[in-house]
């Protein structure tokens, strides 16, 4: 599974993961790191690599959620990735 890591607070939770595969880094580096990655194409390639492996893998669909509140995130699904709305999603907290 994965899992989008939203939020600064999300970020430092996915810390201790991270230092284990780059010992360099320390919580301070590791947030610039971050920042200074937003807007590099990363998103783009990994929806690339998934649609890929997705196809030769007997898939003919990708799927995917987003909140909302992202509507940025929404503009480049739709726009650069081709990806369509379909109808919302739905959840109720017990």
């Amino acid at each position: 599974m994965i899992k989008e890591l939203m939020h600064e607070n999300e970020w430092l939770d996915a810390f201790p993961l991270m230092n284990e595969l780059r010992t360099n880094l320390n919580q301070s580096t590791y947030l610039d790191l971050l920042r200074s990655m937003s807007e590099e194409g990363y998103g783009e390639k990994l929806l690339a690599h998934i649609h890929q492996y997705a196809k030769l893998n007997g898939c003919g669909t990708v799927a995917l959620e987003s909140g909302l509140s992202r509507v940025d995130a929404h503009k480049f699904y739709e726009t650069k990735m081709g990806y369509g709305k379909l109808g919302y999603s739905f959840s109720k907290v017990l």
